[in-house]
């Protein structure tokens, strides 16, 4: 990873690498998917944090992102330039999730 001695995020760097425990969401109780501490891998399994915070729950939702979320190999990558000291986004709407996550979440992750 850079340090804050760069400039800049070019393209294609990864930002930063995500830490935690790969689960079945069917496992997760309904008040755990509502407070949100997981990510969504696939529609069957989420991420879950080993810490909270972890710098990834910082990453903020964006329409039109400068970053994605490659889950699955738990990396968040630049998909454009990004100065060193910008918000970093990810598209949340990407995150996949099963219906039961989509339902209990509500308009918050569908």
């Amino acid at each position: 990873l850079k340090t804050t001695r760069q400039e800049l995020w070019s393209t294609g760097d990864i930002i930063l690498r995500i830490e935690g425990e790969i689960r079945k969401t069917n496992d997760l109780s309904d008040d755990f998917i509502k407070e949100g501490h997981w990510q969504g891998i696939s529609d069957e399994e989420c991420l879950l944090a080993e810490k909270f915070p972890t710098p990834f729950r910082f990453i903020n939702h964006s329409k039109k992102p400068n970053a994605y979320a490659k889950l699955f190999l738990m990396e968040v990558i630049a998909a454009t330039d990004i100065p060193i000291g910008n918000e970093i986004t990810i598209d949340y709407g990407l995150e996949p999730m099963n219906a039961r996550c989509k339902k209990l979440l509500g308009k918050l992750k569908s």
